[in-house]
């Protein structure tokens, strides 16, 4: 063995990125408002830059359902008055707590629907802001504590226990059946419960009498319009067999670069003003090329998009396909990685309402005739099956499992009760209640 140092020369396989190339994949990824805001702070560095903005830039007016809602963390435009994310940061900020666990919270405040669901995971809330898990899980603990009593709920059952928790007034046992038997009560099985928490079946029914009494969607009275307005990206018209796709001009400005202006300057300077005057001219002309490249990415993935799910633009929800990210990007012979890109925080106008980008990817279920159907076509015959049901004598999971399977869709009742509360729907022994 010889010990001792040597130069070695060797070639390696790697990808070098650009500053133009990083700029462009940061302008694919921005919102409407981001974009718009890093255009106005790039305008006021470079003197050299101008940018048209339209007269008027229009805005969609949302009529998205509750599931989509969930794809609209970061894009919420404030009514004129006091906000629900408003009402609960200023809740937030009369309280002792420490900075990142304020910051925390407050991030995780404008992160909650209209229902008062958090709508973002804690572990996607803790990478964004760069916070571990226990800064985060302090964040929603201090969310959990505000008025009204179930705001930052992540699920059904979550949402419960927070109102009966701080309920003064609270029945025995009812802790304990909300977070073990829920299922149960949705089926009925009072007497299994009577005898799993010692009690009686007189006293289940009291609990669900009272569990009746709260309120699944505690901040809906708190919001001051029910669904969110939000900028869209782009129209899509769909007319038979056809479509075409308009890009929101508020959000692709006119950009151009004053080189007359330019070249007067630099050539009676000489220099740092010279190079400054290069170096800004070069820049903008970086912009313009980003943002064209944006728009025609944004504009291709909402073509291939609006192809594979024809069906759901000319006949509904019903009719949404499966689709995945690799679907598209082949499509367009792409890395997924700028499907994604391109499909976060980017929203669409339709015949059928406002919706985000990403809620047209979902997963296959299988079906006995062998095509697999989407989950979110699947979600929407759940809630049509629900909202049809008579009122008597509610679906159980299980009973729309059986009705599913009739129609070949193989769903288990455990992945109905699942959707079903991904839909904020109560179980049918609470929906029953509530209509007793």
């Amino acid at each position: 063995m010889q010990l001792g140092y040597r130069l070695v020369q060797e070639q390696r396989p790697g990808i070098h990125m650009t500053l133009e190339m990083q700029q462009a994949i940061r302008l694919l990824q921005f919102s409407v408002q981001e974009l718009t805001s890093f255009l106005h702070e790039r305008s006021e560095e470079n003197p050299f830059l101008e940018i048209e903005w339209p007269d008027k830039p229009y805005r969609g007016e949302s009529r998205m359902n509750r599931a989509d809602v969930k794809e609209s963390d970061f894009n919420r435009i404030a009514s004129p008055g006091e906000t629900l994310e408003d009402k609960l940061t200023r809740q937030l900020r009369m309280e002792k707590c420490p900075a990142g666990v304020l910051h925390a919270a407050c991030y995780l405040a404008g992160n909650v629907d209209h229902s008062g669901y958090l709508t973002v995971s804690l572990e996607e809330a803790g990478s964004h802001l760069g916070y571990p898990a226990e800064m985060m899980e302090a964040g929603l603990h201090r969310l959990q504590s505000l008025d009204p009593p179930g705001v930052g709920a992540r699920t059904l059952a979550e949402c419960l226990l927070l109102q009966i928790r701080c309920d003064e007034r609270r029945l025995p046992f009812a802790v304990e059946i909300v977070s073990r038997f829920l299922p149960d009560l949705a089926k009925g099985k009072y007497d299994k419960i009577a005898r799993e928490t010692g009690t009686d079946q007189a006293h289940v029914l009291r609990v669900l009498e009272y569990i009746r009494s709260l309120n699944p969607r505690p901040c809906l009275a708190e919001s001051d319009h029910e669904e969110p307005r939000i900028i869209v990206d782009a129209q899509i018209v769909v007319s038979h067999g056809s479509h075409q796709i308009e890009l929101n001009h508020g959000a692709a400005p006119k950009l151009s670069v004053l080189e007359g202006y330019a070249e007067q300057i630099e050539s009676s300077s000489e220099g740092e003003v010279k190079h400054y005057v290069r170096n800004c001219v070069k820049t903008a002309k970086w912009l313009i090329r980003g943002l064209e490249y944006r728009n025609k990415t944004l504009r291709n993935v909402i073509g291939a998009v609006v192809d594979e799910q024809l069906p759901f633009f000319e006949k509904g929800a019903a009719y949404m396909r499966p689709l995945n990210l690799e679907t598209i990007a082949q499509k367009l012979d792409v890395h997924p990685s700028t499907v994604s890109r391109t499909a976060r925080n980017k929203y669409v106008e339709t015949a059928c309402g406002v919706f985000p980008l990403t809620h047209f990817f979902s997963v296959g279920i299988p079906t006995a005739g062998g095509d697999p159907m989407s989950s979110k076509a699947v979600k929407q015959k759940i809630v049509t099956m629900i909202k049809d049901e008579d009122r008597r004598k509610p679906l159980s999971d299980q009973q729309i499992s059986e009705s599913l399977r009739k129609d070949g869709i193989c769903l288990s009742r455990r992945t109905v009760a699942k959707y079903r509360e991904e839909e904020r729907i109560l179980c049918s022994a609470l929906r029953k209640m509530r209509h007793v």
